[in-house]
This record gives structure tokens, sequence and C-alpha cells, in this order.
């Protein structure tokens, strides 16, 4: 049973609606609301489908959509809309998940918290000389799956210098670590943040090699489009080939499949660790997020990766190849999986706390 009078919101800007960003609200509102708490999203992204009715608040959409500026933080566009809802429901904490506006933060009267993954290391730097740290009681930055691999420990570590800055373990969508799985038959090609030029290309090249691959048994192959089909291309299609515009849970398919070809996205490779799955990554260019990076460091867990701009039909069929001769598992991988798991309420719990203290007072 919820409990109006301990109501949070969770606000989730310039997210284009796309899974990673959904997967993180998704997961704080099923915490709160199974704590007996009254979680309330707030977004410009159509979100409806994913919450109920009287959860979920939409911002219009302005002329102008939000421009980023630095370090996380986005202009005023939603301010007055947004300002106008914190004060009509009258949260006990607001918590942010990525973007955040500075000015309003200064404005309201509200606990304000922000949980994201670590930026790019320029927009990281600047963050902190900006001091938006200080617009926050809490700053939650969840680290990589190659982070922990390195210090093999999932913690809630507080900063050396910034005293309300804490780096803690990824949240999953995947609950279930032993969820069991028979066959690990299919091949999913997903595209991140669908509709950006780099996620079509890799949709419509991976469609190509595959399309024309004697996969064997391998040959279910699974499309997760976003908004691809908005950009008016179409795919082959084989019998035993299926495109969705998204999953409703994507790591419960990650568990049934052979080999998964993607973007390098902070969320889908830490899902990628925890189901143990192999993947091919293809990392796309993102303003905060250093996907490159990311897709480096991620090659002590088996996975292959391509840069864009070698994005060729041979190449790509000689990865996938590559990948269909190695092991399933991987032992980093699997290491790495149990620490994931290990530690994956431990921003919750943190968040959680902090709310009961916002109550109590």
């Amino acid at each position: 049973m919820v409990n109006k009078c301990k109501n949070i919101v969770l606000v989730s800007l310039s997210s284009a609606g796309t899974e990673g960003h959904l997967s993180v609200i998704k997961n704080l509102f099923g915490h709160f609301k199974n704590k007996g708490f009254y979680p309330i999203v707030i977004s410009e992204s159509d979100y409806a489908g994913f919450f109920p009715p009287e959860c979920f608040l939409k911002l219009k959409q302005v002329g102008n959509k939000s421009e980023l500026s630095l370090g996380g933080a986005i202009d005023s566009t939603y301010d007055l809309q947004l300002a106008r809802f914190l004060n009509q429901i009258k949260p006990k904490i607001v918590i942010f998940e990525t973007f955040f506006n500075p000015s309003l933060i200064k404005n309201i009267k509200y606990p304000c918290y922000f949980v994201g993954c670590k930026f790019r290391d320029t927009h990281q730097e600047l963050f902190f000389k900006k001091r938006f740290f200080s617009l926050f009681k809490k700053v939650y930055f969840m680290e990589e799956a190659f982070e922990v691999f390195k210090t093999k420990e999932v913690l809630l570590r507080i900063d050396k210098v910034f005293k309300n800055v804490y780096y803690c373990p990824p949240i999953l969508s995947i609950s279930d670590e032993k969820l069991s799985v028979s066959k690990r038959e299919k091949i999913i090609v997903t595209c991140g943040g669908g509709g950006l030029h780099s996620a079509n290309k890799i949709l419509l090249t991976a469609n190509e090699v595959l399309y024309n691959m004697n996969l064997g048994i391998h040959s279910e192959v699974t499309y997760i489009t976003g908004l691809f089909n908005q950009n008016q291309h179409e795919l082959l299609l084989s019998r035993k080939s299926r495109q969705y515009t998204h999953i409703k849970d994507l790591s419960k398919d990650f568990k049934k499949s052979y080999l998964v070809i993607s973007e390098a996205g902070y969320n889908t490779v830490n899902e990628l660790v925890a189901t143990d799955t192999p993947a091919l990554l293809i990392p796309g260019f993102r303003a905060l997020d250093n996907q490159e990076l990311r897709a480096i460091n991620s090659d002590i867990f088996g996975f292959d990766l391509i840069f864009p701009e070698y994005l060729k039909p041979d190449c790509f069929k000689k990865k996938i190849k590559t990948l269909f001769k190695r092991k399933l598992s991987n032992s980093n991988r699997l290491a790495v999986s149990k620490f994931l798991f290990k530690g994956k309420n431990i921003l919750f719990e943190s968040l959680r706390a902090e709310a009961d203290k916002q109550i109590e007072r």
C-alpha cells in the first residue's frame, strides 16, 4: 500500500524516451513503490505506458527542446511547468536522473538528489568546476562494470574531496540472477538511442550482413529499432527475424541470446555483463557519455568492438564469425555479474534512507 504522505518525484529530462534513461527511472519507481512510498515520474518523454496514470506527469512540449550546456545541466525550457507540478505535489524529495536545471533547483524548496552514470571526462570535470554538486543534498554516480572488475568490490564510496558525492554500483533492470534459460540461440541487434544516424547505420549494416549469412541454429534475429522507422528505412526480415521499436524487458531477452550487437550505452553494457551475454559493441557518439572508452575497457568481458568509421559489411561479418567461434561464457563477465547483483540495492537503500530522513522532519 502506497502512502501519499510519503510522495517523492523522479525527474527524467532530455531523455528522448530511450531505454537507458527509462530503465533507471523504472527501477527507482519500482523500488520506492514496493517500500510504501508514492513515487511520481515527471518527463517530457512519453512514458505514460510504463507507469500508472496517477503516477506520471508529462511536461508539455515547447517550441524548442532543452539545450544541453555543461556537465549535465540543461536550460530552463521546462522550469515553470516543473515548478508548478512540484508545488502541487509538495514532495519529500526530488530525484533528477542525468539531466537537471540548475536555475530550477536553486529556486525550489524541496531537497534534491542526483543519480547518473559518470560523464565523459570533460563534462565530469565541469560538473565539479561549476559546483553543480552543491545544488544537491547528495549526488550518486553509478560506476561501470569494468570499474567493478578492477576494484573487485561493490560499496557506496564517498568522494575524497566532495563530501556529498558518492560512487555506487549500477542499477540493473534484471532482478533475478538465477533466471534459468535452456538455450541461447537468438541474436539481438539493438540501436540504443534509436533514430540517430549512427544507430540507423548499425541496424542497416547488421541487417544486410545477417540476412545474407548462414547462421545455422542462431538464425532467429530480433531487431530493436527505437525511432528507426521514423526515418522511413526498411529492414529485410527473414522468416525467423522480428522487428520491434522496443522490448519491455530487454535484459530477459539478453538471457536468451547467443550474441547481442549494440551500441555501448551504460545500461546496455552493464546488463550484458550481468546476464553473461556475449556482445559486439559499436560505440555511438554522445556528448556526455564516452561510449568509445566503455567499449574498449569492456574487452575484458570477451566483447568485441567496431568503431563506427570502420563499420563495413565485410568487417562486420568477420567479427560475427570470430565471436561465434569463442566460448559462450567468459570468466571475468561471470565474476563481475555476481558483484553487480550483490551491489544492486546499495543506491536504492541510500536514497530510501534519505527519503525517510526528510519524512521524519
